[in-house]
C-alpha cells in the first residue's frame, strides 16, 4: 500500500499486513512522524480489513422495487444512515488520534523509499530532501567532507546471469563546499534488523554502469569497471561549487538479512588552485 509522507510528499510502498490507521510511521527523508491514515488517500483508508468502512465518496446506490420509479425519493432508513456517517467518521477520527498519541510513546516503526526491493525495507540519507539535518552524523564532522551532500540515491536488486541477484546503490554526491573538491570516496553500509552491519563497501566517485552491464558482467568485470582509473579521474577531479559526481555501488550475493541502507562520504580532496 502506497502511503505519502504529508509534509515532504515523499511516497512509500509498504506491506498491506504493516499498515494499519492505529499506528505511527517516520519519514526517512524528512524525519516527519505522522499518523498512517494522515498518508493514506480516503480509496486506501477504506479499503484496510477490519474496520468495516465504506468509501465516503462511492454513493450507495437505491435497490430497484416493484412498483416504484426512478425518481421515487430513497427509503427513510437510507437517509438516516447517510447522516449517521459523518458522525461515525468523526468518532473513529478522535479514536485514530488518541491511539496515534498512544503509539508514539510505545515506539515508532520506520519507513524507507517507494524503490525498497522485495518489500524489504531500506533507509537512504539523501540530502536533497528535507531530512538532510537528521543525515549530518552519517557524513561525518570531518571539515573536508561535511558539506559533501548525497542527491537522488537509489537501491535496488538486478538479476544478473552470471552472479544471481546482485544488489545494486546508487546517486550523486554535491560539492557544497565554496571551493572545488575532488576524489570523492563514499562507504555503503548494510545493517541487519538489530543495527548490526553485515556488509560494507568503499566506492571512488565517477563511474556507474548501465543496466545491460549488470546484467552480464562477471563480479571481476564489475569491479574493475567501477574501479577504472581513467573515468574516475576524467569525472570525479575539480568538482566545482554546487557541481555533482555520480556514484555506484555493487554488492554480490547481499546477505539476506538487509533492513536498512546507510550512506556516507568518507573521503574528498581539495582541488589544486589554479
Amino acid at each position: 500500500m502506497i502511503i505519502v509522507c504529508p509534509k515532504c510528499s515523499t511516497k512509500f510502498n509498504l506491506p498491506d499486513d504493516k499498515v494499519s490507521p492505529l499506528r505511527k510511521a517516520k519519514c526517512s527523508f524528512c524525519g516527519n512522524i505522522f499518523a498512517m491514515a494522515a498518508g493514506m488517500d480516503e480509496a486506501a483508508f477504506a479499503q484496510l480489513p477490519g474496520l468495516g468502512l465504506t468509501n465516503p465518496k462511492e454513493e450507495e446506490k437505491p435497490q430497484a422495487t416493484h412498483g416504484t420509479t426512478p425518481d421515487a425519493p430513497p427509503p427513510p432508513a437510507r437517509k438516516k444512515r447517510g447522516k449517521m456517517l459523518p458522525i461515525i467518521f468523526g468518532g473513529l477520527l478522535v479514536l485514530l488520534i488518541a491511539a496515534g498519541a498512544a503509539l508514539y510513546f510505545m515506539g515508532i516503526i520506520r519507513i524507507g523509499p517507494e524503490t525498497a526491493p522485495d518489500n524489504t525495507e531500506l533507509i537512504s540519507k539523501d540530502e536533497n530532501n528535507a531530512g538532510a539535518q537528521n543525515a549530518t552524523n552519517l557524513l561525518g564532522n570531518d571539515e573536508e567532507i561535511k558539506d559533501i551532500i548525497f542527491q537522488n540515491t537509489k537501491q535496488y536488486f538486478v538479476n544478473n546471469e552470471k552472479l544471481g541477484q546482485i544488489f545494486v546503490v546508487e546517486g550523486k554526491t554535491i560539492n557544497n563546499y565554496r571551493t572545488p573538491k575532488e576524489l570523492i570516496r563514499i562507504e555503503a553500509d548494510l545493517l541487519d534488523e538489530h543495527g548490526t552491519v553485515v556488509a560494507s563497501k568503499q566506492q571512488f566517485c565517477g563511474v556507474t554502469l548501465t543496466m545491460f552491464q549488470l546484467q552480464i558482467l562477471s563480479e571481476e568485470e564489475i569491479e574493475k569497471a567501477l574501479n577504472n582509473n581513467i573515468e574516475i579521474l576524467a569525472n570525479n577531479l575539480n568538482i566545482q561549487p554546487g557541481g555533482s559526481v555520480s556514484f555506484m555501488t555493487v554488492f554480490v550475493n547481499p546477505p539476506p538479512s538487509i533492513s536498512t541502507l546507510f550512506l556516507k562520504v568518507v573521503d574528498a580532496k581539495d582541488s589544486p588552485t589554479n
